[in-house]
């Protein structure tokens, strides 16, 4: 705990103890103001430790330092690991003369106090020149050896929007980073379940890295611990074709513990949702796996990404293959356990009706959020048709909860 009393400065003991009277004469108040004060007082420090921690929580550190030194038993209340385990860190990549940067800041929280990190939240400003993208190789480089050298039990790590492929980012500062992450997956926390890389956008090279090493963390740590929950939303750079990589559907199979899965729909692939599949043992269990099974599989579509060009924009027709619609479904339905539907993709209409007909024979799903992409000049139309296929299922189970919206591009 030294550390920690280092971070929210010296004790001071302004408490109950101190009588209310005037500083020049020492005369003793005795009006009703002093008793309100002192009344005031007496229920702050009466309230349960649990109730002020709860309370402190919600300070910025700036407050809590300030808090640390109203009394002996706020003070101690403040050294509670519980306060420190989880926290969001914004890189900005401004600099500033009158304060400390975002960077240095970071580094020193860590140092300080991340022995009791569990849940850490890094989102990023992308740089848009060299300058601001090597300071910002620095700081994640440093963030990360320094929650290796004070050992942080993580349990989720959120890294959100590096976007790699930027012209600021050259070869050697993607490697740095990329790197780093690696390494901090090989020397760092054996506690993490939970990891989010959105909007890292990797080449293919380096992203197979990264999931690879997803993938022997796991396989090192497992049983003791597992990654349950993945997103990977623009992990991969929009020109990347992943869909054509089977390499991506190998190791995401054999992270057979995930029950949280979020992609990108360029990913998709007939090969990934065969992988999905398989992983399931086709409705068997793995009793290695205690049931761990998908509960949870979200997709997102943009009209930048590669895949577009096998989107099927007139919804009444299919003569260009074989759709979204059909892959969607089939995957819903040898998903025996799934709980939770979110998909956001250009869909027909009566792929809704269809989802719903399966929610109401699939007890185990009972969550189901659709937004069928449309472009502008049809949206109108689309949302008519929804309307008049939703009339006829006014009468949904109370259990599932169901939306479903036209989303139109601009």
């Amino acid at each position: 705990m030294e550390n920690l009393e280092e971070s929210i400065g010296e004790e001071e003991n302004y408490g109950i103890d101190q009588e209310c009277s005037d500083p020049e004469t020492g005369e003793y108040f005795t009006d009703d103001s002093c008793d309100c004060i002192l009344d005031r007082k007496i229920m702050w420090l009466s309230l349960p430790r649990l109730c002020l921690e709860r309370v402190f929580s919600f300070l910025p550190d700036r407050d809590r330092k300030t808090a640390a030194l109203v009394c002996r038993q706020w003070h101690n209340v403040m050294r509670s690991p519980s306060l420190w385990r989880h926290r969001r860190f914004h890189f900005s990549g401004r600099i500033s003369k009158f304060r400390k940067s975002d960077y240095s800041s970071t580094i020193a929280y860590v140092s300080h106090l991340g022995a009791y990190l569990e849940r850490l939240e890094v989102t990023v400003c992308p740089p848009r020149k060299t300058q601001a993208a090597l300071r910002l190789k620095g700081a994640i480089t440093q963030l990360f050896s320094e929650l290796i050298r004070v050992r942080a039990p993580l349990r989720s790590l959120v890294v959100m929007n590096l976007e790699l492929d930027r012209s600021a980012w050259t070869s050697s500062l993607r490697a740095s980073v990329v790197g780093c992450l690696i390494s901090f997956l090989q020397r760092g926390s054996s506690k993490l379940n939970s990891i989010c890389l959105s909007g890292m956008r990797n080449c293919i090279h380096q992203g197979l890295e990264l999931l690879s090493a997803l993938l022997h963390y796991e396989t090192r740590f497992y049983p003791r611990c597992y990654i349950s929950s993945l997103d990977l939303e623009a992990f991969f750079s929009g020109s990347v074709n992943v869909y054509l990589n089977s390499s991506v559907p190998d190791n995401l199979s054999q992270l057979q513990c995930l029950t949280d899965l979020r992609l990108s729909y360029s990913c998709l692939s007939d090969e990934l949702l065969m992988a999905l599949q398989q992983r399931h043992g086709g409705g068997r269990r793995k009793s290695s796996r205690d049931g761990n099974t998908l509960q949870t599989f979200l997709l997102h579509c943009c009209l930048k990404e590669p895949h577009q060009q096998h989107l099927n924009l007139d919804f009444g027709a299919n003569n260009f293959g074989e759709s979204l619609d059909e892959e969607l479904l089939e995957l819903v339905k040898v998903c025996e356990r799934l709980v939770k539907l979110s998909i956001c993709a250009f869909l027909e209409i009566r792929t809704v009706a269809r989802l719903l007909d399966m929610s109401l024979t699939q007890s185990s799903l009972k969550e189901i959020h659709v937004r069928i992409c449309s472009f502008n000049e049809a949206a109108g139309e689309e949302e008519e048709a929804l309307e008049e296929m939703l009339s006829s299922y006014l009468h949904l189970p109370p259990d599932l909860c169901f939306s479903a919206i036209i989303y139109p591009f601009e």
